[in-house]
């Protein structure tokens, strides 16, 4: 996640059709998946994509499900 900067961050999350419509429901898994792939796939010489996005949302998935 340091290899991220804000608005990249913010770029991933704006591209996801339909999310600022909703923006009062939860995100769906599948949504979230694209949002991670489109972040690090620029990043793809650093990281092990796939690895790192299942990292990312197994990290959401837990924290989502302490506070829900």
């Amino acid at each position: 996640m340091d290899l991220l900067s804000l608005e990249s961050v913010i770029a991933a999350f704006e591209n996801v059709d339909g999310l600022k419509v909703h923006i009062d429901s939860a995100m769906g898994t599948m949504d979230m998946i694209t949002c991670l792939l489109s972040l690090f796939e620029g990043h793809a010489t650093s990281v092990l994509v796939p690895l790192t996005v299942d990292l990312v949302l197994n990290w959401i998935l837990n924290v989502y499900d302490r506070f829900g």
